[in-house]
């Protein structure tokens, strides 16, 4: 009997943990029912649940510093663990002179808030990026601070980081330049996002850099984490007196500010389908987003 009772609510909200090959959880990993819009984040301890998984279902599995990989409805009803395997990846050496240490500030930040003329907050799951010029030819630098103005309203939001080389077309490669999970609570009054990265020893291309940023979920009343999932849209409640009146709205992710410049490549988004597409269709427009750079 209680065996029973166990299948049925496993059936009903099955639930697993991505893990590396010994056991260790893997955060913040990306899981999708294969050729559905269903999907997820996993928190930091590699733990999901997902809804109306069914025989014949394949959930797709993607996680920083990982090889992808799918397992069917079967094979994940035999194991709640679910195996990664590690990219091995070597960065290329980085000389970095210790006795004159210079810092140059690279990307687009405008020293006043009010500089900022454009505004963009995406839906569940939604990727922004920003290509930073090298326009100083720095050499053997390395990424030490990044700063993002936001707008929180209110809310505390977990966001992640993540470094590419300019790929094929001008969009960001398929590979990180580092496989790390770069990951910040923004806090809930902050106006801007500053992160110490120097650790990770980012090298800051001669081409430049891609710089992507994404939304892993928000905290809610009782500070617990809720992960985003594909297919949230943020709401809108109307005054009860004046229903043309905004009461309020559910944000999903921070509001991203962006700014008059002429880049040399425009900013991007990348929503559940998959694909990427401009930011803003304005070629003169880039998001406030800033690096400091050791060289």
């Amino acid at each position: 009997m209680v065996k029973l009772l166990f299948l049925i609510l496993f059936f009903q909200k099955p639930c697993f943990q991505t893990v590396t090959r010994s056991g260790e959880a893997v955060s913040f990993a990306t899981v999708k029912k294969k050729n559905q819009i269903e999907g997820l984040f996993t928190d930091e301890n590699g733990h999901f649940c997902f809804e109306n998984l069914k025989k014949g279902d394949t959930l797709q599995f993607s996680a920083v510093g990982f090889q992808a990989k799918e397992k069917s409805f079967e094979e994940l009803m035999l194991d709640s663990k679910v195996f990664l395997n590690s990219y091995i990846h070597e960065l290329e050496e980085i000389v970095v002179k210790t006795r004159k240490l210079n810092l140059t500030k690279a990307g687009h930040l405008k020293s006043e808030f009010w500089g900022y003329s454009h505004s963009f907050s995406p839906n569940s799951m939604g990727i922004v990026a920003q290509f930073i010029e090298n326009e100083k030819d720095i050499v053997n630098g390395i990424v030490k601070n990044i700063k993002l103005p936001v707008d929180n309203h209110g809310i505390n939001f977990k966001l992640r980081f993540r470094f590419f080389k300019n790929g094929t077309k001008n969009f960001p490669s398929s590979q990180d330049i580092i496989f790390e999970n770069i990951v910040v609570d923004t806090g809930k009054e902050a106006k801007s996002v500053q992160i110490d990265v120097e650790k990770y020893t980012i090298p800051f291309e001669k081409d430049g850099i891609w710089v992507t940023i994404e939304c892993l979920g928000k905290y809610d009343a009782n500070n617990a984490f809720l992960p985003s999932k594909i297919g949230q849209f943020g709401k809108v409640k109307y005054n009860n007196k004046n229903p043309t009146k905004v009461a309020s709205f559910d944000y999903l992710s921070p509001t991203y500010k962006f700014l008059k410049a002429k880049p040399k490549i425009i900013p991007y988004h990348k929503s559940y389908r998959g694909a990427w597409e401009p930011a803003w269709y304005n070629a003169k427009l880039a998001m406030a987003l800033g690096l400091e750079i050791i060289h």
